[in-house]
């Protein structure tokens, strides 16, 4: 890839990082059925899964079929918020409260919890 990733595309390798992560990992008829696009499609999407997540195993299954499968500690980093995304949560809940949005306020601060477990 000589010219920068698009967002587009990099949201949609991580989207398939995460389905590789599944028990069963993922299939090139499942790329297909999840991104609407057609087989040549989907098999340089595995090439690019590779080539980002060079922990990936492809592997066929007894159905003959490939599966491709990736440990869920190689996408864990990129789902860790840091610690300018934390603290603009807590900006937000502070400006909510001032707002007089309580309720957001709270959502927002479950959010937060959920999101430092």
């Amino acid at each position: 890839m000589g010219e920068s990733m698009s967002f587009a595309k990099a949201q949609e390798l991580l989207k398939l990082a995460m389905m590789a992560t599944r028990r069963g990992g993922v299939s090139l008829e499942e790329i297909i059925e999840e991104f609407g696009c057609v087989y040549r499609s989907a098999q340089r999407m595995t090439v690019a899964l590779e080539t980002a997540f060079p922990q990936t195993q492809a592997e066929d299954g007894e159905d003959r079929k490939r599966r491709w499968r990736l440990p869920a500690r190689a996408v864990a980093p990129l789902l860790t918020p840091s610690p300018e995304e934390l603290a603009a949560l807590s900006t937000a809940i502070n400006e909510l409260q001032v707002a007089g949005l309580i309720t957001e306020a709270a959502t927002v601060r479950q959010l937060k919890q959920k999101v430092r477990a």
